[in-house]
């Protein structure tokens, strides 16, 4: 946990160090379930009823954001969700590549928005 611990700063980094502090240095799931609990409840609520009104890279910024909160969704159901708010026809240009992850799927709607 040292090693992923490194890229932390500011009030992240003193609440690791903490937690080292207080105790064990958590395990790799232990730190995810603190993190989560750290950055609040999941937001999959927000994301559906997030919208693509501006450019891809505002849309998916605004996605990952929300999306990091949430744990339990699968990458197949983020693309799900992250498809679906696209406007067409982009939203068909993506969906027709079937893109089996998060990255492919917002790599290959600025792709197509920029042509």
């Amino acid at each position: 946990m040292w090693y992923e611990s490194l890229p932390l700063t500011g009030t992240a980094q003193l609440w690791y160090y903490r937690l080292e502090f207080t105790g064990d240095a958590p395990s790799w799931s232990c730190f995810a379930q603190l993190v989560l609990q750290r950055l609040g409840q999941p937001k999959t609520k927000e994301i559906a009823t997030l919208r693509c009104t501006g450019s891809v890279l505002d849309y998916s910024n605004r996605f990952l954001t929300l999306e990091c909160h949430d744990a339990e969704l699968t990458e197949s159901y983020q693309v799900q969700l992250f498809l679906a708010r696209l406007q067409n026809p982009l939203k068909t240009d993506v969906a027709l590549r079937l893109p089996q992850t998060l990255n492919n799927a917002v790599m290959l709607a600025t792709a197509y928005e920029h042509q």
